[in-house]
């Protein structure tokens, strides 16, 4: 393709860009001025810590502007026990590795921007999922011959997502999200490489459109 046509169609390409980043501003501009919506649902998903399969259940609840815009808060934690890696452990004089079982907990502050909503689909990528937590290990201590806690390390992780979602219902539906959690902060760095997948194909409960629907059928 000669040069000249070359730079045409970058041209062409980046004013189209800069119309739709205007246009996607605006959009979002509309949707804040308008009025929130209360929402609190079950939420769900899948991801592998260090080689292993897990899964993390929580809840979360929020505000959602023009069914477009979301802004929502949330309390996670390691759903199941199938996350052990071997640890290195010194007490006292005695140093010795051992398994140790993951346990981990965060409070997530999120973003979501709702970009297809016609039921019963709804598309939504989100750009922002900051998660503040903790994690430590629990191990069968040599020395005291019993099940022990490790020291507590304070973690910082970011995890942008893209969601869809099928609605049989207006409170229940089926979900698929997938995205990727990066580790940002862990104060110790003794817990093993949090990084990974995260991934769910699950069922949706909006307990908010539960309510409602219960509500104005009396």
């Amino acid at each position: 393709m000669p040069l000249s046509r070359r730079c045409l169609w970058f041209l062409i390409f980046s004013i189209q860009s800069f119309s739709l980043q205007a246009q996607l501003k605006e959009e979002i501009k509309k949707s804040l001025h308008t009025k929130p919506k209360y929402f609190l649902s079950l939420s769900s998903f899948n991801t592998f810590i260090d080689g292993n399969f897990a899964s993390i259940d929580g809840v979360k609840t929020g505000l959602t502007f023009n069914k477009q815009i979301r802004f929502s808060t949330g309390i996670f934690q390691l759903a199941n026990n199938g996350v052990v890696t071997p640890i290195n452990i010194d007490e006292g004089s005695l140093h010795y590795t051992t398994n140790g079982q993951l346990e981990l907990w965060f409070v997530n502050l999120s973003s979501e921007y709702i970009f297809y909503n016609d039921f019963p689909w709804q598309f939504s990528a989100l750009p922002l999922d900051l998660a503040i937590g903790a994690a430590h290990y629990e191990y069968i201590s040599r020395l005291q011959n019993r099940r022990v806690k490790g020291p507590s390390e304070f973690v910082i992780l970011y995890q942008p997502g893209l969601t869809a979602q099928f609605n049989v219902l207006k409170w229940f539906g089926f979900g698929l999200s997938t995205g990727y959690r990066f580790t940002i902060l862990r104060s110790r760095e003794q817990s093993r490489n949090l990084d990974g997948v995260n991934f769910s194909l699950d069922f949706r409960l909006s307990l908010d459109e539960l309510y409602y629907e219960l509500t104005s059928s009396k």
